[in-house]
């Protein structure tokens, strides 16, 4: 016994280390942050003040975050703290509730510690790690309850509390519950269903009269998307696919969850299992997620309760075999959570997948937080860098590589507020303040966009689908005199209006509410210009969203000049040169421009302004060492020598093409192949048999 419980005790240590050196806060977890700080602040539960949109999933962990934000002011350590805590709490629930020996009992807390989706998701600040409870304490109270009737209202309480924590985790209890409603059966069962989920039903009510909608406006964002259902599932098989390779322990866990009761035909497990089935299957459907493993991790622990709670009693030998295919399994993944450490960082793929933890753990983690400087900012991701910048009234924020140029952000007027349009609003949004207006460009938190259709586009990953920004928009939230070109979509905004920002209890608003809900105003919305919009509305609807960015400016003149529209053309490339007059690269797209569509005395005129740039920027290149684009630019620069064709300038493509040479070698075998034959026909043999060693250097590689 001394033995067992001290292997357990090891197992709940080990877990509890793996969490604090894993500990990490999401992107998506700061939008729940930002609605946080408004509610303590007095300004409602909402996302911008001035409307009364659900921008979270979770009400119930909302709530619980909100109590500890009143308790400290303070979101980082705070947000992990409940986390960490909230984990523990399920892992102690399973211990002392679940688990039928204190052998199996260590496994499960093994598995826990070894599966990447569970141990990414014990923190991450979203809802996991409460879900995590309420499963706990649901298959504790399911399993002791067996055939009889009573405390049957505990598990359909806990069945509202879910909902209220996520609404789709009516799917993964819900098989257990009809399985305890249909053998107690009657009035009496009916009357207790209805008690437990009397918890969800207020909040809906709730939900109802101050937000209008009964669903989070994150579910019209990403349910509402017109995405044909077959490459949603195909998007959600992929998700699956691709989390079980970036943790292979975590898929054979679940199938073990549902193997194992089926073959001992034990009917209460395999329903308790189905909900598993069933919520996977739901995800699937809807297009999978990009957060590789983030919903995996509940139906992964509903197998490891599954499988605790009696079906097997494996002995000694056999539990430390399970053991070591466990740790065997999770270190044969690219992300075993036991390895992970203060360097962790993701691993570049071609799939949308991601692994989150490893793209925001270097400016989210926990170990990096106690490793910054005394003073220096954290969480410090560009995200983050861009909200505080904005509160600080930087009215044009972008990082030093050029990171958030050009985005919509200006004064409104009459009101001492800011008016943006960004995407990956979590941190940005919490940092920013509630001074700051934003429209998220993917609808998560966007009352508007979320019921237009996601623009037409089989690449983007599952849920986060970009839209049409309505010409006029912006410029209305920013108290411009400019009305909406879409007249039908301006009269549905106006009722969509009265329900998130006017009076709470006026009879037009609750007509407007009617109205919404059952789809009375739907036709105002030109469904298929918005879903499969014309090439040319989609550049000028990214011209909407970031009016300083002046490669958007230069496709947009592209798609001007193929339909002939010359003036509107060149009005474009002028807005694309005035936007970064100083940018080499940007004179120079430009110039390609003008070239390619016969304008040549604009264009030579815009290649001789090029190379009065590039100078300054190729220097620039060189004292970063930044040999790739410095070899571009040069090759550029020949390039615009060549095609100014002013006297001498063969002389001085000879000289940027030696500098190219007395470079590392970076670029193509082609372009050396180009550089000799030129250096061939100057005369420079040196140099031509330079350049074609170079070139069948990097053609052998």
């Amino acid at each position: 016994m001394g033995a067992a419980r001290g292997g357990l005790a090891a197992a709940v240590l080990l877990y509890g280390v793996v969490i604090l050196r894993t500990a990490w806060l999401s992107e998506d977890a700061f939008i729940t942050f930002r609605t946080v700080d408004n509610f303590i602040h007095g300004f409602g539960l909402t996302w911008n003040v001035s409307e009364r949109v659900q921008a979270y999933t979770h009400p119930l962990w909302m709530l619980l975050l909100s109590i500890a934000y009143f308790l400290t002011r303070e979101i980082y350590y705070t947000a992990l703290a409940v986390c960490a805590l909230t984990s523990l709490a399920a892992i102690y629930t399973y211990v002392r509730g679940v688990a039928v020996s204190l052998p199996v009992a260590t496994l499960g807390v093994l598995a826990a510690a070894s599966a990447k989706a569970f141990v990414d998701y014990s923190t991450s600040g979203l809802e996991n790690p409460l879900t995590h409870v309420l499963l706990a304490v649901f298959v504790s109270q399911y399993v002791k309850l067996g055939d009889g009737r009573h405390g049957s209202l505990l598990l359909y309480l806990i069945l509202g509390l879910a909902l209220c924590n996520r609404m789709d985790l009516g799917l993964l209890f819900g098989p257990g519950v009809m399985w305890v409603w249909w053998r107690e059966k009657g009035w009496g069962a009916a009357g207790r269903l209805a008690m437990g989920l009397g918890v969800f039903a207020l909040w809906e009510v709730f939900s109802l009269l101050y937000y209008g909608f009964p669903f989070p406006n994150t579910a019209y964002a990403k349910l509402g998307t017109g995405v044909d259902a077959g490459e949603l599932i195909d998007k959600g098989v992929h998700s699956l696919v691709q989390s079980g390779r970036n943790d292979p322990l975590t898929p054979v866990v679940i199938v073990a969850g549902i193997a194992v009761p089926l073959m001992r035909r034990d009917w209460r497990l395999v329903a308790l299992m189905g909900g598993g089935v069933v919520y996977l299957a739901y995800w699937v459907k809807i297009g999978g997620d990009y957060m590789s493993g983030r919903f995996l991790a509940a139906p992964f622990w509903m197998a490891i309760l599954v499988l605790s709670t009696g079906v097997l009693r494996p002995g000694r030998i056999v539990v430390a075999c399970c053991a070591c295919a466990t740790l065997g399994l999770s270190l044969s993944g690219p992300y075993a959570p036991i390895l992970s450490g203060s360097d962790y960082r993701y691993k570049p793929g071609a799939s949308w997948v991601l692994d989150t933890r490893g793209v925001e753990y270097p400016h989210t983690g926990l170990l990096r937080a106690w490793a910054k400087e005394e003073g220096a900012d954290f969480p410090d991701h560009w995200w983050a860098v861009r909200g505080r910048k904005v509160r600080a009234g930087d009215l044009d924020p972008r990082s030093a590589d050029g990171r958030g140029e050009g985005v919509f952000i200006r004064r409104s007027r009459g009101e001492n507020k800011i008016i943006t349009a960004w995407s990956n609003v979590g941190m940005s949004g919490f940092y920013a303040g509630p001074d700051v207006h934003i429209v998220d460009m993917i609808a998560l938190a966007e009352p508007l966009l979320a019921r237009l259709p996601a623009k037409y586009d089989p690449a983007t990953g599952a849920g986060h689908y970009g839209r049409i920004m309505p010409a006029g928009y912006l410029e209305m939230l920013a108290g411009e005199e400019v009305a909406m070109a879409d007249t039908g979509l301006a009269q549905y905004r106006d009722k969509l209006q009265k329900v998130i920002s006017g009076p709470l209890f006026s009879r037009e608003r609750f007509t407007e509410i009617w109205r919404l809900n059952t789809g009375y105003y739907d036709a105002l919305i030109n469904w298929d210009f918005y879903r499969f919009p014309p090439p040319l509305e989609e550049a000028l609807a990214a011209t909407r969203i970031r009016p300083g960015r002046p490669d958007i400016y230069i496709h947009l003149a592209e798609l001007l000049l193929a339909e002939d529209r010359s003036v509107e053309a060149v009005a474009a490339l002028n807005a694309a040169l005035a936007n970064n007059p100083h940018s080499f690269n940007n004179v120079y797209l430009v110039a390609e421009m003008l070239r390619k569509h016969g304008l040549q005395e604009q264009s030579r005129a815009a290649y001789a302004r090029a190379l009065h740039l590039a100078p300054a920027y190729l220097a620039g290149l060189e004292r970063e060492q930044n040999y790739f684009e410095a070899f571009h630019a040069l090759r550029r620069m020949a390039l615009a020598h060549a095609r100014v064709g002013k006297e001498g300038n063969e002389a001085k493509v000879a000289d940027i093409f030696a500098k190219m040479l007395a470079m590392p070698p970076v670029g193509e075998a082609d372009i050396y192949k180009k550089i000799g034959d030129f250096m061939g026909l100057v005369g420079q043999a040196d140099l031509q048999q330079r350049a074609y060693a170079i070139a069948r250097t990097r053609r052998a590689q």
